[in-house]
């Protein structure tokens, strides 16, 4: 929203696509984007520990208010969260996980991620596999 407000027409005329993350965009912010710049967005989710994609929506298959679909290879599980009557806590496995953190008391050693990653979010996944 804030490049649109700034941008001078034209800014973006070589885009078709912009590729929107880290937070929901905004009805208002899409329309923009489509009629001022004639360029559509399409969300997705990722996150460090995922190299960094985990889903994204396509200009095939997209749905507004989601986050698209994982990428192949992407496993993913809910676990229930009290309180939480649709979707739960999201949970990543897959080949593009990284290996694992290095930290400052241990350094140069690789503290392995084993196993499902937590990644803390709360998700819901419909029937077609699009993540809110």
């Amino acid at each position: 929203a804030n490049y649109a407000r700034t941008a001078k027409d034209g800014d973006f005329s070589s885009l078709r696509f912009v590729v929107a993350g880290a937070e929901a965009v905004k009805p208002e912010t899409r329309r923009t984007y489509r009629d001022r710049f004639e360029a559509s967005i399409v969300e997705g989710f990722g996150l460090t520990e995922a190299a960094p994609v985990v889903a994204v929506n396509t200009a095939i298959h997209s749905r507004d208010g989601t986050v698209g679909r994982p990428l192949p290879a992407i496993r993913l599980k809910l676990e229930p969260v009290e309180g939480i009557t649709e979707g739960g806590r999201l949970w990543l496995d897959g080949p593009n996980m990284m290996m694992g953190y290095m930290s400052a008391d241990r350094p140069g050693e690789l503290q392995p991620l084993e196993g499902w990653h937590d990644t803390g979010d709360i998700v819901s996944i419909d029937r077609e596999g699009f993540i809110t």
